[in-house]
């Protein structure tokens, strides 16, 4: 480039960046040199770094998948965040499927096909998809994927995707009635059921085809027209078509069949349908009861509702009667307003009517009669009707039963006792209660036991229940006292039939045996001992009982026959034994030798009056020992040990344990076994029977003069009773000691030791002489 003096020049570098390859966020940079061709030693350099900006980014829906009934438009809210450092745009690339789809931005007012993010920001577009109305199945799904690509970096892209699916809809249409038989003016509801198979809840469009019977559709309650029914997902739903034969129109015999629709709103394809088949009686002429036969109570009166049909194609007059039967009847218009003799129909035309029957007051338990109602046609008198009824009065019968047994109780204790009444008749009835008097007050009560009764009504096949108090005397009474009553109940329709039952209540019988089952006992002095006591409930009722003990110096317990507590009272069942403890305790010192004394345990019943005692004995044992030394005094030369045996023998009828110890000394003693191979502080002797044991003394070898001596006492105690003892002294001391020095040929040292009387000779070898 060449530049005149004083000018300036401009120069471009460009730089071109792949397509591809290129690593988000990376830097490239080039030296540019200038040098002079004038004076190739004036140059200049100039970096230039260009950079490649952060590009990323996520796109992703905010509400997931949608499930959409066909016809339906859902709008799906996706977003896409720039999380890169520079501000980007992004083409928006979908792949749509059987389901009609746009892409709008998100204010739904412009079709998009690219969206700009600023950085570090977020935006949102719509995917609004229809499902076409028609051409769908049952639970189809589709799919749609967009592709979102950085414009900034073509290598960049996000992918979601989208599935629709449209609700999976299926029901069944079920009859639940038998086709019907219907009477001229009559209606029959014939039930139905849908059950919703599907996943979806869903609403149901019910429609018929017409007839020349009248037909409605009902809810289930029969409260209301329906057109529709809402079930949902798992669920049934019922309905009822209800059905009416006219009263006049309709031909002999008719039968026509319907079909009943169901259609689900969600799917129109989800159909169902059933028939229905409705027949009209046919005959030429003929009379029916349509209360069928009645029971009646005496003194009542009650109505028969007949019809009457005119089979044939003309009209007609009926003429009616009544035959057999002792009581009094009558044939009434169907207001019962009047009496009536005949009836005149059009051809296929039917009338109601009504037959009065009264009762008469006294008819036997359980009577009945039957009477013919005569039809005869009045434009030919061989076409005859008859229909027969039969009136019958309750047979009235009961049973009672007591639900408790009889009872035993304490002065002043109530008691209820129960009783079931089932009617067991074909009718009502009303039952009178009543009772005998007694000693004891009774009341017969309802059974909230909230008022006193003397009636009781119970249906017919029905169970009442009523109950009866008894209050037994505080006072005045006796232990195995015997009261009773009679109840009687009787039916109020019929008074030979009747019941009665006994109820006995008695006052408990009381009475115990106490029982010693461990005996008397000996103790030893600080031992402890459990008397197992045992107590019988003779009586027929349960029973607590107190208890105490008087006397004796030692320590007594009560405690309970698992000796885990101190008790007072005990709880014993009619006719059972309870087991308890009495521990007694021994103390230690401050006890006579073969020391004896006795206690009084008392039971006495908190319920009666009555008590039983038992004396028990504790005794310690008579223990007696001698102790005996062969020797008690000795002289022992220094350095040397003294046996001393003793010998104890246990003179009392007990075995026992002695406790050794030596008091006072200051030489080494001890307390060892007769053979000095271990020491003792305890020693057990059979009764009768003697041991010997030794006191060993050790002389000290120094610090002792000849005349020194040492005491001490050897003190044995009686286990059996610490009171008795026994100590012996033994005196051990150093002798005085006289010597003569000789010298024999074979240079040996000869002393001759005088010692009490006992001349010893102890040799000495001197070495080197």
């Amino acid at each position: 480039m060449t530049v005149l003096p004083g000018t300036t020049k401009t120069f471009l570098v460009v730089v071109e960046l792949p397509l591809t390859g290129i690593t988000n966020g990376t830097a490239d940079t080039i030296t540019v040199n200038a040098t002079s061709q004038a004076n190739p030693t004036m140059s200049y350099t100039s970096q230039l770094t260009t950079h490649i900006p952060v590009i990323s980014f996520n796109m992703q829906t905010t509400d997931g998948n949608a499930i959409i009934k066909p016809g339906q438009t859902h709008d799906y809210v996706i977003q896409i965040q720039n999380s890169g450092l520079t501000n980007d745009t992004y083409d928006l690339r979908p792949t749509f499927g059987n389901f009609m789809g746009f892409i709008k931005n998100i204010s739904d007012d412009t079709c998009i096909n690219s969206i700009t993010v600023n950085a570090g920001q977020i935006a949102q577009y719509l995917l609004k998809v229809t499902v076409p109305l028609t051409g769908i199945s049952n639970g189809q799904s589709d799919t749609i994927t967009i592709d979102a690509v950085s414009q900034s970096n073509p290598a960049l892209n996000s992918r979601v995707e989208i599935v629709t699916t449209t609700p999976s809809f299926s029901h069944n249409l079920v009859k639940l009635s038998n086709d019907a038989v219907i009477y001229p003016g009559r209606s029959f509801n014939y039930h139905l059921a849908i059950e919703n198979v599907g996943l979806s809840n869903d609403t149901y469009d019910l429609s018929l085809n017409s007839g020349s019977f009248s037909y409605t559709i009902r809810n289930a309650s029969n409260t209301a027209n329906i057109h529709s029914i809402s079930i949902n997902a798992g669920l049934s739903g019922t309905f009822i078509v209800k059905a009416t034969y006219p009263s006049a129109g309709a031909n002999n015999g008719q039968s026509e069949s319907i079909d009943v629709r169901s259609i689900s709103q969600g799917n129109s394809l989800d159909t169902n349908s059933v028939q229905i088949t409705s027949s009209a009686p046919s005959a030429a002429f003929g009379i029916t009861n349509l209360s069928g036969d009645m029971e009646v109570y005496p003194g009542k009166a009650n109505n028969y509702e007949m019809v009457i049909a005119n089979n044939s194609q003309t009209e007609d007059t009926y003429d009616l009667s009544i035959s057999g039967g002792s009581w009094p009847y009558s044939i009434r218009n169907a207001s019962d307003t009047s009496n009536i003799y005949a009836v005149s129909l059009g051809a296929g035309m039917t009338q109601t009517f009504l037959i009065k029957v009264l009762i008469p007051k006294g008819v036997s338990n359980g009577s009945s009669e039957s009477i013919m109602v005569n039809g005869v046609s009045q434009s030919n008198q061989a076409i005859t009707a008859q229909e027969q009824i039969t009136t019958s009065t309750p047979s009235f019968s009961f049973t009672m039963q007591r639900l408790n047994a009889d009872t035993n109780l304490n002065p002043g204790e109530p008691f209820t006792y129960t009783f079931v009444i089932t009617n067991t008749s074909s009718g009502d009835d009303t039952f009178s209660l009543t009772k005998t008097t007694a000693n004891w007050t009774y009341a017969i009560r309802n059974a909230t036991n909230t008022a006193n009764i003397r009636t009781l009504s119970v249906g017919a096949g029905l169970s009442a229940t009523f109950l009866v108090n008894v209050d037994v005397p505080l006072t005045q009474t006796s232990t195995g006292e015997i009261d009773s009553i009679t109840l009687y109940v009787m039916s109020q329709s019929n008074n030979s039939v009747n019941d009665r039952a006994t109820i006995t209540s008695s006052i408990f019988s009381y009475g115990l045996n106490l029982q010693n089952l461990t005996g008397n006992s000996i103790l030893y002095a600080g031992q402890k001992k459990n008397y197992q006591i045992q107590v019988e409930n003779t009586g027929n009722g349960l029973d607590t009982y107190h208890l105490s003990i008087k006397g004796g110096t030692f320590d007594y317990i009560i405690r309970n026959a698992s000796d885990d507590a101190t008790i007072n009272s005990l709880s014993v069942g009619s006719s059972q034994t309870k087991d308890f403890l009495i521990k007694v305790s021994a103390p230690i010192t401050g006890i006579a030798n073969g020391h004896v004394e006795t206690i009084t345990l008392t039971v006495v019943s908190v319920v009666f009056a009555i008590s039983e005692s038992i004396q028990i004995t504790t005794s310690t044992p008579m223990c007696t020992f001698d102790l005996s030394p062969k020797t008690n005094t000795a002289s022992i030369i220094p350095g040397n040990s003294k046996i001393y045996p003793v010998r104890i023998e246990n003179t009392g009828g007990y075995d026992d344990t002695y406790g050794l110890s030596i008091i006072g000394g200051n030489w080494p003693h001890r307390i060892v076994n007769a053979i000095d191979s271990s020491t003792l502080n305890t020693l057990s002797v059979a009764a009768g029977s003697a041991i010997t044991f030794n006191v060993k003394m050790d002389v000290p070898s120094s610090g002792v003069s000849v005349g020194d001596s040492d005491r001490i006492y050897l003190k044995a105690i009686s286990m059996c009773n610490p009171a008795i003892s026994s100590q012996i002294t033994f005196t051990t001391d150093i002798p005085a000691v006289s010597y003569e020095l000789k010298t024999s040929s074979n240079k040996q040292m000869v002393y001759w030791v005088k010692l009490m009387g006992i001349a010893s000779i102890f040799k000495h070898r001197h070495p080197g002489r």
